[in-house]
């Protein structure tokens, strides 16, 4: 639970455990292991990202040797060379300091902040994501995070499931050209925003604060539900200006499955 917004019925583990999963539902090859107590996915994929291969640990009271084990195992048995671990602070310091002892690599930190503010109605308003302008949102994703192409398109792979599963959506034109997206993914009792990019070539311009700004606006409108998203270290000052509050930390940790 969030620890420093008392009565807030928000779990960082299963808002990420569902945003995890919409990603798993929106491709369309892969094999799943879900139970109350882990969520696993190995897409038939060779791409390197943590979206194609990774682990949670849904409860925090299985071992962590126990779990790390059986992961390495089930990823091997996909033929995959290495996998992703998710963790959240607090509650998986033990999985972390496993990771930490084998060997494992960090390949990325981000912090969950939670929307505790009023709704600003954006000056700019984007257009709303469509099947019509899709291909732009990936550009916007693809520039703002130096993500490969292919790599997009495999875990965009099915369009209009991803439209239907959103809550909202939007991408920001600048003399028609697209300079910023973001997307309202529905993640248990929370809404995550996510894929919040900008052009590098307009950057600083308060584009993502009008999206996140904008986003909120859409969520709010179709569904009374707690706001969360991840964010960077640079990000950071544009969502607590937005409203958002830091409420616990998120690592991936790459595995190969030989460690």
């Amino acid at each position: 639970m969030t620890k420093n917004q008392p009565g807030q019925d928000i779990s960082l583990r299963s808002s990420l455990a569902g945003l995890f999963r919409s990603y798993v539902e929106w491709q369309v090859v892969g094999e799943r292991l879900e139970t109350d107590s882990v969520l696993l996915f190995s897409n038939n994929v060779s791409y390197a990202h943590p979206f194609f291969a990774f682990g949670i640990r849904m409860n925090p009271t299985i071992e962590a040797e126990v779990f790390f084990r059986e992961s390495v195992r089930w990823f091997a048995s996909k033929n995959k060379h290495h996998f992703v671990i998710v963790t959240t602070d607090g509650q998986d310091d033990d999985l972390r300091n496993l990771l930490s002892s084998v060997g494992a690599m960090q390949i990325g930190r981000s912090e969950r902040m939670l929307f505790f503010s009023h709704i600003s109605s954006p000056r700019q308003r984007g257009n709303a994501l469509k099947l019509s302008n899709f291909t732009d949102f990936l550009a916007i994703c693809a520039a703002a995070f130096d993500y490969e192409q292919e790599c997009l398109d495999a875990l965009f792979r099915d369009r209009p499931r991803v439209l239907e599963s959103l809550v909202a959506g939007r991408v920001f034109y600048k003399d028609e050209t697209p300079v910023g997206a973001g997307i309202a993914i529905q993640t248990g009792n929370a809404v995550t925003l996510d894929w919040i990019g900008t052009h590098p070539l307009h950057r600083g311009e308060g584009l993502a604060l009008r999206c996140v700004q904008h986003l909120c606006c859409d969520v709010y409108s179709r569904c009374a539900r707690p706001i969360v998203l991840s964010s960077t270290l640079a990000g950071k000052p544009v969502y607590e200006k937005a409203g958002f509050t830091s409420c616990g930390d998120v690592r991936l940790h790459r595995i190969p499955t030989g460690i």
